[in-house]
C-alpha cells in the first residue's frame, strides 16, 4: 500500500544507521572469510615444506591440492577486497549521518539514494541482522523482526 503522508528525516536517518550496520556486518564477515583463507594458505604452505623430508609424497600431494583449492576459492570470494569497499561504505554511511543535520529530508534521501545505488552488495542473509541492530541502536526494541537460522549463523560468523 502506498504511503500518503511525507517521509520523515527520523525515518531517513534510520536508513543511514542501517546502511551502516549492513556494511559493517558484511566488512566483519568478509575479514574473517580472508582470514581463514589465508590461515589455510600459511598451513598448506608448511605442509607442502615437508616435499623437503624423504618421506613425504602424500602429505605433498594433499598440501598441493589444498593450496590450489584455496587459491582458487580465495580468488573467486575476493574477500579481502569485498571488506575493503564495505569498510569505504560504512564510513560513507557515518559521514553522511554527521551531515545530516544540516540537510532537509529531500536532500538526506538523495544522498543517501545516491550511497545506496553505489554501494557493493552483501549478503542478503545479514539484512534481518543489520535491521535489528539498527532499530536496536534507535532505541526501538519493539521494532525488532525474527531471524531465520541462516541470518544467525552469519551473525555469529561476523
Amino acid at each position: 500500500m502506498p504511503r500518503h503522508d511525507a517521509r520523515t528525516h527520523y525515518e531517513a536517518m534510520l536508513d543511514i544507521g542501517y546502511g551502516y550496520h549492513f556494511n559493517d556486518l558484511c566488512e566483519r564477515l568478509y575479514r574473517r572469510v580472508d582470514f581463514v583463507f589465508g590461515a589455510i594458505g600459511l598451513i598448506g604452505g608448511c605442509a607442502a615444506a615437508t616435499a623437503l623430508l624423504p618421506t613425504s609424497g602424500t602429505a605433498v600431494a594433499i598440501a598441493g591440492i589444498t593450496l590450489a583449492g584455496n587459491a582458487i576459492i580465495e580468488r573467486l570470494i575476493g574477500a579481502s577486497a569485498r571488506a575493503e569497499r564495505h569498510n569505504e561504505f560504512k564510513r560513507r554511511y557515518w559521514a553522511l549521518r554527521a551531515e545530516a543535520t544540516g540537510l532537509t529530508t529531500t536532500d538526506l534521501d538523495r544522498k543517501l539514494a545516491q550511497l545506496q545505488a553505489d554501494g557493493p552488495n552483501g549478503l542478503n542473509g545479514l539484512a534481518s541482522v543489520a535491521y535489528n541492530a539498527n532499530v536496536l541502536a534507535a532505541g526501538r526494541d519493539d521494532a525488532t523482526i525474527p531471524t531465520s537460522r541462516w541470518s544467525r549463523l552469519l551473525a555469529c560468523l561476523a
